[in-house]
């Protein structure tokens, strides 16, 4: 960073440093400088043509960036805001993949993660039209594969799994998007154990989690281990359930991502309760949610809250 000499420099420098500590569930580092990203980004030294440069143009990537490590870290509100004005400032751009990336990578996840599927349905739609309008090939394969996704988290496995294992070969074989598709392979483990296919939902975890270890992609690492353990927990064993959910909380701890430490502790605490410890789940779960300040409406404080005041 030392090198760079204008903010354009500083800019991709920040970027690239973010995407690559986010990546590698280092959040706080990925936050340090996707808000030094945006710093730079009022600067007049970065042109509006950089995406003749770069595939996307830089002015939109620096909205883009923020908002999926707003939700991890438990700021679900802002993360919808930041995914909503990085949309808005990739349609100002008319740059086609610009959106779509906005589209893909950030507004769809985010808006699935926070429970508004209505809001998730129309940003996949316009991204699956927006791509077949400009010819963006996997950029439709993507949007299918999201499609696939939310008709899983809609109770419709048995018309999303086949529709999303045929995405995710699409692109393994066209080698995109490789780095974000965990996100998607846990959504079509979670469609195959409703199924109860959940020999073949945990092998597809199980290589997840040694691929995520073995290249230090430890973004979604949290999320495998406590879908690892919902599915051995479906399958009687709770033991092993309640190891991969302590894994999963540990690792959300340590990557400062409170969004998904709930994820983990929901779980241990629904899981607890179905075996009896009640009291000491209920308050496990109480800390970790007395630590949001925003986001009470969305699914995830929803649940936990449900749980939280049910009747003991």
């Amino acid at each position: 960073m030392r090198l760079a000499q204008n903010g354009l420099d500083r800019f991709i420098g920040d970027r690239m440093l973010s995407m690559t500590l986010f990546c590698m569930g280092d959040f706080r580092g990925a936050r340090r400088h996707a808000d030094l990203m945006l710093a730079h980004d009022v600067s007049t030294d970065i042109p509006p043509g950089g995406s003749v440069r770069f595939r996307f143009g830089q002015s939109v990537s620096a909205r883009i960036q923020p908002a999926q490590l707003l939700w991890m870290q438990g700021f679900p509100d802002q993360a919808v805001r930041a995914a909503a004005d990085a949309v808005e400032a990739a349609r100002t751009s008319g740059h086609a993949i610009s959106l779509c990336e906005s589209l893909a990578r950030w507004s769809c996840p985010v808006l699935v993660h926070v429970g508004d599927l209505a809001a998730a349905d129309s940003a996949i739609t316009e991204l699956l039209d927006l791509a077949k309008l400009n010819g963006l090939g996997p950029w439709e394969v993507f949007g299918r594969c999201w499609k696939a996704a939310l008709l899983i988290q809609r109770g419709l496995p048995e018309r999303g799994v086949p529709l999303l294992r045929n995405g995710l070969a699409e692109l393994r074989r066209v080698k995109l998007f490789n780095l974000y598709n965990v996100r998607l392979v846990c959504s079509l483990a979670e469609g195959l154990a409703s199924l109860g296919e959940h020999a073949e939902a945990r092998a597809l975890v199980d290589a997840a989690i040694a691929s995520s270890e073995e290249k230090d992609e430890l973004w979604y690492i949290t999320e495998l281990y406590r879908l690892k353990g919902d599915i051995v927990f479906q399958c009687g064993d709770g033991d092993i359930a309640e190891r991969c959910y302590l894994q999963s909380i540990e690792l959300a701890r340590q990557q400062d991502a409170l969004s998904l430490e709930l994820r983990g502790v929901t779980s241990l605490a629904r899981s607890s309760n179905e075996r009896g410890d009640r009291i000491g789940a209920r308050e496990l779960l109480a800390t970790v949610y007395d630590r949001f300040s925003e986001g009470f409406d969305t699914a995830d404080l929803r649940t936990a809250w449900a749980m939280l005041t049910e009747n003991p």
